[in-house]
Order: structure tokens, then sequence, then C-alpha cells
């Protein structure tokens, strides 16, 4: 191989990977999204005076690339019946792949990041969280977990540059990120 071809397939390969980071920092598609279902919404005591209600929730991302992340966080629907998620609450976020065979999905993550520290450590450190893997039945517009739990697309949902936020930026780096 002459250095034209070297550079040309340095080129290539850098090209690659560049577009697979690209594909994981660009908008969010809300067709990649799915939200744990049914959501139980609570509203704060009255006495607060917010026209609110508030949920737990487990937000799935299935990038087309394979790559997926999973953020459990607290959404908040306003009066509007908008659904945001909640910016002052815990957040625990995993990262992974996913495989499709058929209408079964095979999902493998691992928490990458967590803004309350787990019990339990050894030496002054948090114990390693174990990988989790998931198969779920992709049906028209949901995923099932052995039929009990269930992820569905939410259409009031519009708060897609927090999620994303939350995905990608606790995912770059998170050897360096306690979890």
């Amino acid at each position: 191989m002459n250095k034209r071809t070297h550079i040309s397939v340095g080129l290539l390969v850098f090209l690659a990977l560049a577009h697979a980071a690209v594909g994981q920092t660009a908008k969010l598609d809300p067709s990649w999204v799915y939200v744990s279902h049914p959501l139980k919404w609570e509203a704060p005591p009255r006495k607060v005076h917010l026209n609110i209600k508030t949920a737990s929730a487990e937000i799935v991302i299935l990038y087309p690339s394979g790559e997926l992340s999973v953020v459990g966080c607290l959404l908040i629907k306003q009066r509007d019946g908008r659904v945001t998620i909640s910016q002052g609450d815990g957040e625990v976020v995993k990262a992974g792949s996913w495989t499709s065979d058929g209408d079964v999905l095979n999902l493998t993550s691992r928490v990458v990041y967590r803004t309350v520290a787990r019990i339990g450590t050894e030496n002054g450190q948090p114990n390693p969280e174990p990988e989790v893997r998931q198969v779920l039945q992709k049906t028209a517009n949901s995923l099932w977990q052995e039929r009990k739990r269930r992820y569905a697309h939410l259409p009031e949902f519009d708060d897609l540059e927090s999620l994303r936020q939350f995905a990608v930026e606790n995912q770059v780096g998170s050897d360096a990120k306690p979890n």
C-alpha cells in the first residue's frame, strides 16, 4: 500500500466513527423513545399550589445503530398536558446495545451514571452494578417484557433535548462517572 491509500483508509475509518458519534449526539427521533407504562401520576400536596403531577418512569432509547440508553427519572406532567423530565430529582442512566430477531429485541445494559449513590461499598468505592439483559417483544407501537411490563411512545413527552443530554452526556466517558 502506498501513502495515499493509507490516508484514504484512515479517512474512511475516521468518517465512519464520526458518523456513529454524530448519531448519538444528534436530535432524538421520538420513534426511538419508549416510556414505561402505566405511569402512576401523583399530585403534590394542595398547599404547595402546583398544578402538576409527577410519575417515576424508565425511558428506553433504541438508537438505529444498535446502541441503547435507558434513563430512570421522574416525569412532570404540566397543567397543559406536556410531559418533561424533572431536573431536580435523581436519575439513573444505563448504556448498552440491542439486537433484533424479528419482533424480539434483546437488550444488554449496565448502569453508567446515577445521581444518588447505591448503599453498600467496598473499600469506600461503590460496588459495580451488574450487566442487565432484557428480552422485549415488539408489537405495533409498544415493547413488552414478559407481557407484564410495557414501554410505549408517549406523545405528550416533549423534553427530547433533556433526555438526549442525560443519555449522551452520561455515556461519554462513563468509566469516569460514579455508578
